[in-house]
């Protein structure tokens, strides 16, 4: 467990990373930086599966936690953010779908994430 310890605190800092350019996603958006916007959510996404590989090195350890439920869930959110820009590019759509799937959604997951890491890491 101890060899872990390193990749859980970075997952955390990356998942922290993650929930603010979900906020700047938003503002570019609302500013008309539509491409700009579309090319941090794809680098959110990588970092997303990136973390998705590394918990699952340690899912096993990890006690009572509903992190695999709640990540299918928001890449269900996620997903419908990548359809928009691929399908229509509709600004307000985008922008509905972060307010009300992907940034409550991201933020349970990053929170359980915490309920989940933090008492192996402070072990």
């Amino acid at each position: 467990m101890e060899k872990y310890i390193d990749s859980m605190r970075r997952t955390i800092e990356l998942a922290e990373t993650g929930e603010e350019a979900l906020v700047h996603i938003k503002v570019q958006l609302l500013e008309g930086y539509f491409e700009q916007s579309r090319e941090l959510f794809s680098d959110i996404l990588d970092a997303f599966f990136q973390m998705e590989k590394s918990i699952a090195l340690y899912m096993d350890i990890i006690p009572s936690c509903q992190l695999e439920v709640i990540s299918n869930d928001l890449k269900s959110g996620m997903e419908q953010i990548v359809y928009t820009y691929e399908a229509n590019g509709k600004r307000d759509k985008i922008l509905n779908l972060l307010d009300t799937e992907v940034m409550p959604r991201y933020r349970i997951w990053h929170e359980e994430l915490q309920h989940c890491l933090y008492p192996i890491i402070l072990s």
